[in-house]
């Protein structure tokens, strides 16, 4: 078998172990968070403050982040409700 065909089996294999992790991703719902809508996901990172317990949300890769505040506008610190 030549270097050609060697690196082409390793490229096929690659993709179909690729395909089949973003299946089981997608239905298992990997990484769902509360942020979350039923089927989908929003585009939010949902992070936890280790020291205070407040949640912030972050949007996309270089969005800033906001703290999560509750319905009445306070900011949502401690156990999730």
């Amino acid at each position: 078998m030549s270097y050609g065909e060697r690196l082409a089996r390793h490229v096929y294999w690659g993709i179909v172990i690729f395909g089949l992790l973003t299946v089981i991703i997608w239905l298992f719902e990997v990484g769902k968070d509360p942020t979350d809508p039923p089927h989908g996901r929003s585009g939010l990172g949902l992070y936890t403050d280790s020291g205070t317990g407040c949640q912030y949300l972050k949007a996309g890769l270089f969005g800033g982040i906001t703290p999560r505040l509750r319905k009445d506008g306070t900011p949502f610190c401690g156990a999730i409700e």
